[in-house]
């Protein structure tokens, strides 16, 4: 049952993800496949739309710009580490790439997931899990591992990796 859950809110995650890509999609002369080359020689993807009519609020610079939006329009802060009640005793991992981090309303639960992570690495990461307060077995499974633990100030943890794919899932204790 756990399992089930833990899936489908990974595919809410990539549902939530792939809905906050940019507004408007890039017209592209290349294949499906590839992205078309401009004459500069970077992909269109990457070049500014000559027709692009947005511009800053009024006063508002690229230094004072907190909407978390890069050029392309993709949304930075899920691409980052939340902090927050939930996150307080968690450590926030050093390897992999985060590939996308979630916390959902009410801070009723939030999910990391960390990308080309090692087997190494994530067992030096649930150690230092465990380092922090969190106790509980660790149970391997073909390719990875799941860890689940509720620390003493009620928030329950589960890590889940998998070849390569480390998901850390937080909530508040029931």
């Amino acid at each position: 049952m756990k399992k089930m859950i833990a899936i489908f809110l990974a595919a809410i995650l990539l549902l939530s993800l792939a809905a906050c890509g940019g507004k408007d999609d890039p017209k592209s002369s290349g294949s499906a496949d590839t992205p078309a080359i401009s004459e500069g020689g970077a992909s269109e993807a990457t070049q500014p739309a000559m027709d692009d009519t947005s511009a800053p609020d009024a006063g508002q610079t690229e230094e004072n710009d907190t909407s978390g939006n890069d050029e392309s329009g993709l949304d930075e802060s899920q691409f980052q580490w939340k902090e927050c009640s939930l996150t307080e005793a968690v450590p926030k991992p050093t390897a992999g790439v985060l590939n996308g981090s979630i916390l959902m309303p009410g801070e009723s639960q939030y999910i990391a997931k960390v990308m080309e992570i090692t087997d190494e690495q994530a067992d030096e990461y649930l150690n230092t899990v465990k380092d922090a307060g969190w106790s509980g077995e660790k149970a391997d499974q073909d390719g990875g591992y799941t860890f689940q633990s509720t620390h003493e100030n009620g928030t329950q943890l589960e890590l889940n990796y998998m070849r390569g794919l480390l998901t850390i899932t937080a909530k508040p204790g029931d």
